[in-house]
């Protein structure tokens, strides 16, 4: 071979050589346009601030998310780049109106102008405002700042005069709106304030306390009484007298002295009857008065039959102031003993000779079968040969001694 061809092969490999470098260098170049050009357009605006927030109109912030929405070049069918989707612009969501930006929704003093009737906005509604927090409705306008697309709602001002905001009205802290429970009752400690600021409404504030009782003037709570006393109750008395506190079941006591009419006898001596003085405590003589030459009782005895669980013990011969002559006989009663009847055993009665049967009779008192209780006796009979383990009768075919 000779030079020439070796030198032609030397300028051929120079000019691949170089072509290489120059198409990398291209590729590096269009790489470095792509990568810097889509951190200028294919993030949305939402990605790109610092918090995601946009401020209304109002002064509040909202997330930028809920008020607009973002449209690219490929979800309109708007061929951007060879290389890039771009964020074009955005849209109100849904509860946002788009309208043209304006400063006629402020006035003079940054106090927001009415919107006509009141309406519920579906975005930026604040879980705590009170249903009681109601103002002039009010429109709460945001322009989004990359494509100047203004969205609106229309709301109503809180209790603060702010349009869409958070304040609201509220008992202060240990009172309540709602009526006190059952034992309880309500003090009106003033209205509703607002949350932020000193306006208040009409719904009014309580704070609850217990209902307490006490006893009416000379009663007291002992039932104790001296002798020659008797106590009379009535029930406690409310100290607070509201419907919330319900009528007190704890009783209350006074002493009362007896007169003679507690005993049935008279405090002063009857006018055409017989009267004996009786001392029933060192206070209080009474009289027991009876119309003359009329028979009666003595003390400690009674005309007719005892009461049940009593007994005729004795009689007595009636008496008679002034008369001149007296007939019949009182009763003695005595609470009644209790025994088996004639012939009968109380249960448990043992003998050598004799065992209880079933037939049965209630104890008597002292003897009169009239009346009884619920005791039982028995009857009882000899005891048999099978009652000792023997047999009364040879039976046929056995030895027996």
């Amino acid at each position: 071979m000779n030079s020439g061809f070796f030198i032609g092969l030397y300028i051929f490999i120079c000019a691949l050589s170089i072509s290489f470098v120059f198409f990398y260098f291209f590729i590096f170049i269009y790489l470095f346009l792509y990568y810097f050009s889509s951190l200028s357009y294919k993030k949305s605006y939402a990605d790109t601030v610092s918090n995601s927030n946009v401020k209304g109109n109002n002064g509040l912030y909202y997330s930028y998310n809920s008020v607009f929405s973002e449209y690219t070049t490929k979800g309109q069918g708007i061929s951007c780049s060879n290389y890039a989707n771009c964020y074009i612009g955005c849209t109100c969501r849904s509860g946002w109106n788009k309208r043209s930006a304006s400063a006629s929704d402020v006035v003079d003093g940054g106090s927001l102008k009415t919107a006509g009737a009141k309406a519920v906005s579906t975005a930026g509604t604040k879980a705590n405002v009170s249903t009681m927090a109601e103002g002039d409705s009010c429109t709460v306008s945001i322009t989004d700042p990359r494509y100047g697309t203004t969205c609106s709602i229309s709301t109503t001002k809180d209790c603060a005069g702010v349009c869409d905001g958070s304040a609201y009205f509220r008992c202060t802290s240990g009172s309540t709106s709602s009526y006190c429970p059952s034992g309880k009752y309500s003090v009106d400690i003033g209205k509703q304030q607002c949350s932020s600021g000193s306006a208040t409404n009409s719904t009014s504030c309580y704070t609850c306390r217990d209902c307490t009782y006490s006893c009416p003037p000379g009663y007291s709570t002992s039932s104790d009484c001296s002798s020659g006393y008797y106590a009379v109750s009535t029930t406690k008395s409310k100290d607070q007298n509201v419907s919330t506190c319900p009528a007190s079941t704890d009783k209350c006591y006074k002493c009362v002295a007896k007169t003679c009419s507690d005993y049935g006898l008279y405090s002063s001596s009857q006018s055409g009857k017989h009267c004996s003085p009786v001392s029933k405590d060192p206070s209080l003589t009474c009289y027991d008065c009876h119309t003359p030459n009329y028979s009666y009782c003595p003390s400690g005895s009674q005309s007719g039959s005892c009461s049940s669980g009593y007994y005729v013990s004795s009689t007595k011969p009636k008496e008679c102031t002034k008369c001149s002559a007296t007939s019949g006989t009182c009763n003695v009663c005595s609470k009644c003993t209790y025994s088996c009847p004639s012939g009968y055993y109380e249960e448990g009665s043992t003998w050598s000779d004799y065992k209880l049967t079933s037939t049965k009779a209630n104890k008597v008192c002292n003897g009169d079968s009239s009346q009884t209780n619920s005791e039982l006796c028995y009857k009882r009979t000899l005891k048999t040969c099978e009652d000792y383990g023997f047999r009364s009768s040879i039976p046929s075919g056995h030895n027996c001694s």
